[in-house]
């Protein structure tokens, strides 16, 4: 039958052009119909099943013919009686197995390596050829109830799942090894979790993320923590004016102080009756009130440094203010992100102690704020 595939259950006969059941492998696919419908078997346990039978894989009989001839070209080791789940779905799911045996399954394409490969046809596509109940293995009920429970079982994969993660990518360190924690989902609880790629330290990412963000909602709600960094920007406008010409003033002194310096080095060269031990005393008194000024000068500096970097934090605390004034319940995954970005939020982890969250709030008394929590498992 034209690219119609092996069935390995079914003979072809070459001369009529028609499928005959073959009846010991045919009892087979009923059992692996009984194991998966019934007793709630896997594809890999009705694969191990099959082995412990004796089963012969279809895969078996080509690898005996080629390690008979002793072909060169063979690299892979000859794989015996050994089943795949892929194969055997394959041999599940095929209309024959019902009496319906259809052509053109497969098509020939050429790949991006110019070899051709044959690829599986949508099944809209295929062609039916004839149908003869009288070679069905199952009934139509149990074919069409295997297919929708290999579907469900598709979508509901491991690999096919969808992570659930809170918003804290990039956020939760190991305190033992000083790495950075990744995500990682228990296959048989589906519980996510943060684990060290050293250490296997691990924390709940649910509830780590639920008091978090409790205890996050919670200070940003309280005035008493946003009006003190809300009054330092409105004052520092002030305080940032009269520093500026404090610095300006120092400055000034420094200049004034090396001129008089030299004009001092100047006479002592000019005045050959000039004290030496004057020229040197007045000198070191200079350069110690120039170091002194500098001091002074460097810390005004400092000062105004932290007050603009203060200033430029004005944005932030318009976006805080706009956040807290709306419903913090209703913020979606990536607006949860970009607000633990603005807080400098940061998590570290120390196996069965506790867990320190750092959070930057524009507070005056405790720029950086600490949650300590004990162990959340």
């Amino acid at each position: 039958m034209p690219t119609g595939g092996k069935k390995w259950a079914f003979d072809y006969n070459t001369t009529t052009g028609r499928y005959s059941k073959n009846e010991g492998k045919a009892s087979w696919v009923g059992r692996c119909y009984q194991w998966i419908l019934e007793e709630g078997l896997s594809l890999r346990q009705c694969c191990l099943r099959l082995e412990r039978e004796g089963v012969p894989s279809p895969g078996s009989e080509y690898w005996r013919r080629a390690m008979e001839r002793r072909r060169s070209w063979i690299r892979k080791p000859p794989q015996g009686d050994r089943w795949f789940a892929t194969t055997l779905r394959n041999i599940l799911l095929d209309p024959a197995n019902v009496g319906k045996f259809y052509a053109y399954c497969f098509r020939r394409v050429k790949c991006s390596d110019g070899k051709k490969r044959s690829k599986p046809v949508e099944a809209s596509s295929w062609l039916l050829v004839y149908e003869d109940p009288n070679m069905a293995i199952v009934t139509t009920e149990e074919y069409e109830a295997l297919k929708q429970k290999m579907t469900r079982n598709k979508e509901n994969s491991y690999r096919h799942a969808k992570r659930a993660y809170p918003p804290l990518r990039s956020l939760v360190f190991c305190t033992l090894c000083q790495r950075r924690m990744i995500g990682w989902t228990n296959i048989h609880s589906g519980i996510p979790y943060y684990v060290c790629p050293v250490c296997r330290n691990r924390i709940n990412a649910q509830k780590l993320w639920e008091e978090l963000r409790r205890e996050i909602t919670a200070r940003l709600l309280e005035p008493d923590r946003l009006l003190p960094g809300i009054r330092r920007q409105l004052e520092s406008g002030q305080t940032l004016a009269k520093l500026e010409a404090e610095a300006k003033n120092l400055a000034e002194q420094i200049e004034s102080s090396e001129q008089a310096r030299d004009r001092s080095r100047r006479i002592y060269f000019i005045s050959p009756n000039y004290p030496e031990e004057k020229f040197l005393a007045e000198d070191q008194r200079m350069v110690d009130r120039q170091r002194r000024i500098s001091q002074e000068l460097e810390e005004v500096r400092k000062q105004i440094g932290e007050l603009r970097q203060a200033v430029l934090d004005e944005d932030g605390i318009r976006y805080f203010c706009d956040q807290v004034a709306h419903n913090l319940d209703e913020l979606k995954e990536s607006q949860w992100r970009l607000l633990l970005e603005r807080i400098k939020a940061s998590i570290e982890v120390t196996p069965g102690e506790s867990v320190r969250a750092k959070i930057a709030l524009p507070s005056v008394s405790k720029p950086e704020e600490e949650i300590v929590y004990q162990s959340l498992g």
